[in-house]
């Protein structure tokens, strides 16, 4: 099965032709430009993401984020003046950034068979003169039988997943500076 993801920025003007931009096969289907992944097929016009907050108690109280898949505590952070028992804005903002990196990382190191035995990611946030800034640290342990060309590879992927990443695309238009460090090894 394939799964199909409009690119929207993208113009096609050839219906029914497939191309490689970069590594990536791509399809004109209904004169729009979609990205053809493994598994399904799934157009993003029709992806809904809905989410219910619920808030108690005034600055001081909590309140739920409750969604298809989420279910967890919100609070005003401490610094803020709240309480802080329970995920404040910003720390939602780089788990989404961090969700998205590393699904695109992971569906990349996959389409390309690199050897991967464990990936892991760490990230952080800062505020600061200079803005909001994301650093994302990506580690990712490669098969022992992992030759220089895969780990070149790996580190080629590690870039381009940040490229690939939609969320962090949205926040980067938002002035948002997201930065990766990433380390790979062999086991």
């Amino acid at each position: 099965m394939i799964i199909l993801t409009k690119l929207s920025y993208r113009k096609v003007l050839n219906k029914g032709r497939t191309l490689n931009v970069g590594n990536h096969p791509m399809h004109c289907l209904d004169n729009k430009m979609y990205r053809i992944f493994n598994g399904g097929m799934l157009d993003m016009d029709n992806v809904k993401t809905k989410v219910k907050a619920v808030w108690n108690g005034g600055i001081m109280g909590t309140g739920s984020l409750k969604g298809e898949n989420v279910d967890t505590q919100i609070a005003i952070s401490k610094s803020s003046g709240g309480n802080g028992n329970g995920a404040e804005p910003q720390e939602l903002l780089v788990c989404s950034a961090t969700t998205c990196y590393i699904e695109t990382l992971t569906y990349m190191l996959e389409s390309r068979k690199l050897p991967v035995v464990e990936l892991m990611i760490n990230s952080e946030a800062t505020v600061s003169e200079d803005g909001f800034h994301i650093i994302h640290y990506p580690k990712i342990i490669l098969d022992t039988n992992a030759t220089e060309e895969l780990i070149q590879s790996t580190y080629r992927v590690i870039e381009g997943a940040d490229r690939g990443c939609k969320v962090g695309n949205l926040l980067r238009k938002a002035g948002i500076i997201i930065n990766i460090e990433g380390k790979v090894t062999i086991q």
